[in-house]
């Protein structure tokens, strides 16, 4: 589904995904994100324009928030075999202008990972940890294997104690392949579509020595993991547009919705519910018209 909302499930107070339940009912938190046809994104936008579906039958929306909320991101950065040193030089400056125009309360946290995932900076990384941080990525040494799912493995339990419950996976690699991890894909994907976590993936593209650039099947996962998680892939060789990319997921989270709805007949059948969100675009008065608002979100919840 192309609809660009970017939401979350709640389960539990201490668990990553959002869930409030009693016998009976239910309160799950969605984040949406709505953008134009241009991607990006609308503000504005009220409660009552907003309507949430299970089976075609329309739930109650119990809260609504347009505040920019604070976020608990973790950067992981690819420092395997195939990364030429620029790569690692443009992820570092990349990193920095997403701090510089983000929320300056959100959290941060540092992952770089080849064969291995290693913690770089911890939670209430700081301005000079996160610049250390980033300079150590620039210097460590190239290892030919890749465990990019043990790396998204452990920030997804590294994001259990975040202190804000928005949390944000942010990635940066030229491949998005994998061939040193224990954990599988399908057990990653399974995970971030349950969890509240947003993955977003920045492919840097680059012309190796022997002509080879970022690979399909390597796209199409971090395409996958991206979406269902409600968040977004993004890929390109030129850095400007890389630029561009990380200052349009910094503009998304900066203009979330959130919304929670109930679902008054839980079952806590253990099984997936698909949900659709609809939205009543405003008035565009400069062209007299209603312009086309696309929303990204998760597109259900477990009924735990």
């Amino acid at each position: 589904m192309l609809v660009l909302l970017s939401w979350a499930l709640v389960t539990s107070p201490n668990s990553i995904l959002g869930q409030q339940s009693t016998p009976d009912s239910k309160t799950v938190l969605l984040r949406v994100t709505a953008t134009d046809d241009h991607g990006g994104p609308i503000t504005g936008l009220k409660q009552e324009q907003f309507s949430v579906f299970e089976r075609k039958q329309q739930l109650d929306i119990a809260s609504f928030d347009s505040s920019d909320e604070p976020s608990g991101i973790v950067f992981m950065l690819d420092v395997s075999g195939s990364i030429p040193a620029a790569f690692k030089n443009l992820a570092a400056q990349l990193v920095h202008q997403f701090t510089e125009t983000s929320n300056k309360s959100n959290d941060y946290l540092v992952i770089a990972f080849n064969e291995r995932a290693k913690v770089l900076c911890g939670w209430d990384c700081r301005a000079d940890d996160l610049e250390k941080a980033l300079g150590e990525v620039v210097r460590v040494m190239p290892q030919m294997n890749t465990a990019f799912y043990d790396a998204c493995d452990l920030a997804l339990t590294k994001l259990e104690s975040s202190k804000y419950r928005r949390r944000v996976i942010i990635v940066f690699t030229d491949d998005g392949e994998d061939n040193a991890s224990k954990t599988s894909l399908s057990r990653l994907r399974n995970i971030l579509r349950e969890s509240s976590v947003a993955l977003y993936a920045i492919g840097i593209v680059h012309q190796s020595n022997d002509g080879s650039t970022l690979s399909i099947p390597g796209r199409g996962i971090l395409e996958e993991l991206a979406s269902v998680s409600g968040g977004k892939a993004f890929f390109s060789l030129e850095h400007k547009r890389l630029r561009d990319a990380v200052a349009l997921v910094a503009a998304e989270l900066g203009h979330q919705y959130t919304i929670r709805f109930n679902i008054s007949h839980a079952t806590h059948d253990d099984k997936w519910h698909s949900i659709k969100v609809k939205v009543a675009p405003p008035r565009d008065e400069s062209r007299g018209k209603f312009p086309k608002v696309f929303l990204r979100y998760r597109e259900g919840y477990y009924d735990r």
